[in-house]
Formats: structure tokens, C-alpha cells, sequence
């Protein structure tokens, strides 16, 4: 290898480099970006949760989750696992006998469908 292709390979391999650096500021640059809204997320959030607890009077007991909301919260809880409806039903403490769960579990489903919810037909939804 000459010095003339030696020179031509260092140029290449500079160019190549000096691409790959600029991706890379582009990229931290939308990071940088992205990562300043997050915070900004973050303070307005907890702002709102401080005003909010000034405002409730002390000794105040939230108000328990409807049987829907805890439907959702234990899909939200486990978002990679697959599990039908139903499943989700039996984990409500509101559900009664097996005779109440199953208007309960329609009315689930009607209302998971409404919220616009995706259920997969493989576990039981439509």
C-alpha cells in the first residue's frame, strides 16, 4: 500500500467518523430536548400534587376505586402479561359470588371496549 492509498483509507475512515459524530450530536441534541420536557413534566407534576394536598383537609381517606378502575389498574399493573377480562374481574375485591362476576365481566368488557381498551382476541377479547 502506498502512501496514496494510505491517505485515501484515513481520509474514508475520518469522513465515516465525522458522519457518525454528527448523528450522534443530532441524537443528544433530541435527547437534550426530550429530557428538559420530561422535567418540566416532573415540576408541573409535582406542583400539582403539592397544591393538591394543601387543599385536601387532613384526615381525608381518598375515595375507594370503582370496580372499573380496578379492572383497568390491574391490566396497567401487568401490560406485557396476556390475561382474559375475567381474570381481571376475580381480582376485584368489589365482585361477589361467582353468580355476580358475570354481569360484572360484561359490563367490564362493554366498558373496556367504550374506553377504546385493545384486548386481544387470544385472550378472550374481541
Amino acid at each position: 500500500m502506498n502512501v496514496i492509498e494510505l491517505l485515501a483509507d484515513l481520509q474514508a475512515q475520518h469522513d465515516e467518523t465525522a458522519a457518525l459524530a454528527g448523528e450522534l450530536r443530532d441524537q443528544i441534541e433530541h435527547l437534550t430536548a426530550a429530557l428538559a420536557e420530561t422535567e418540566a413534566r416532573l415540576a408541573d407534576l409535582a406542583t400539582t400534587r403539592k397544591v393538591i394536598a394543601q387543599r385536601v383537609p387532613p384526615g381525608t381517606e381518598p375515595d375507594p376505586p370503582t370496580a372499573y378502575q380496578t379492572i383497568v389498574n390491574a391490566f396497567n399493573q401487568h401490560p406485557d402479561q396476556a390475561f382474559r377480562a375475567r381474570d381481571a374481574v376475580c381480582q376485584c375485591p368489589v365482585a361477589g359470588t361467582e353468580a355476580r362476576r358475570l354481569p360484572l365481566i360484561e359490563a367490564a368488557r362493554c366498558a373496556l371496549r367504550r374506553s377504546g381498551t385493545r384486548l386481544d382476541s387470544a385472550t378472550g377479547g374481541s
